[in-house]
């Protein structure tokens, strides 16, 4: 049996990637010390970021609090 990629599938894999908007890059004010992250690090502070910047920001799911997730992304985040 052979297994033929749909028309559709094989036209998103041929397109081009799109490009980044510089736009869409955030500049770091020059004097402030930046710092690098782990992916999960800097999921966990945007995280933070957003649900001090917004009360209406919130975590939903299983483990999340006391495990930290799957991932231990939301370890800390919980009060």
């Amino acid at each position: 049996m052979t297994n033929k990629i749909p028309e559709r599938d094989s036209v998103s894999l041929g397109s081009s990637k799109p490009t980044l908007s510089p736009d869409l890059l955030r500049q770091v004010p020059e004097g402030v010390p930046a710092k690098e992250l782990s992916f999960q690090e800097a999921i966990r502070e945007a995280l933070r970021e957003e649900m001090l910047r917004d009360e209406r920001v919130f975590l939903l799911g299983e483990d999340i609090a006391r495990h930290g997730g799957a991932f231990g992304v939301t370890r800390s985040l919980f009060d």
